[in-house]
């Protein structure tokens, strides 16, 4: 629109200057500060999805190398334990793993340093939660052939589901289940009549649209 009074055009609509300021898709925060000090030789990056870091925009723009994701950290720890314990592992065993995880971090709670994990400690947790023929040179050997530095070092809080709400998904398919990783103890895979099923235990009577359900004793036939 032009403007009689100062002679000159101007932009005829209303811009909000700041755009998706609760949700932002990302940004960056130079220089970065550690320890109250601003340290030039790091940057703050931030993204809307915390496992998708925009590749591009932080080699290209930034000139950086990111930092590993929370959840290729996961998928690192779960690639060591199947390199050394196998594929297959019970629901208790998983249990036993998330817990001695959970401890880790309950004790390094006051420390400024997050708790970390490696390979003498993934070696601690896999022994204290039943998986058998597990060595410091085993999980060594694992370090090396997944990440390719023995030396490594794992987040614990990255690698183990949130420990108090139900942040474990089962997917079926008559069903999905959603339940806290301190509770999968209570869960188990099992085979009945040539069938697999999975079987929670429960300390009270289910009750589904406010019927009770009667208990049934299954039993193998004989062969």
């Amino acid at each position: 629109m032009f403007d009689y009074v100062e002679r000159e055009f101007k932009y005829n609509v209303i811009v909000d200057p700041i755009i998706k300021l609760s949700t932002p898709e990302q940004g960056f925060f130079y220089p970065s500060v550690t320890d109250n000090y601003s340290d030039v030789n790091r940057v703050l990056y931030a993204t809307g999805k915390s496992n998708d870091p925009n590749e591009r925009f932080i080699s290209d723009v930034l000139n950086a190398e990111r930092s590993v994701t929370a959840m290729e950290e996961r998928e690192i720890f779960e690639d060591i334990v199947k390199e050394v314990a196998g594929e297959q592992l019970d629901s208790a065993t998983i249990a036993h793993v998330y817990e001695e995880i959970h401890q880790v971090i309950e004790s390094h709670q006051d420390e400024e340093e997050p708790a970390k994990l490696d390979y003498t400690d993934v070696e601690r947790v896999l022994t204290a939660s039943g998986v058998d023929n597990v060595t410091k040179e085993a999980v060594e050997r694992a370090f090396e052939t997944i990440v390719d530095d023995k030396n490594y070092e794992l987040k614990a809080n990255s690698v183990i589901p949130k420990f108090t709400s139900k942040s474990i998904k089962i997917d079926t398919k008559v069903a999905t289940i959603t339940i806290s990783p301190q509770d999968l103890r209570y869960i188990k895979q099992v085979s009945f009549q040539g069938k697999r099923c999975i079987m929670i235990e429960v300390d009270e009577d289910a009750v589904i649209e406010g019927f009770t359900l009667t208990t049934e004793t299954l039993l193998e036939k004989a062969e």
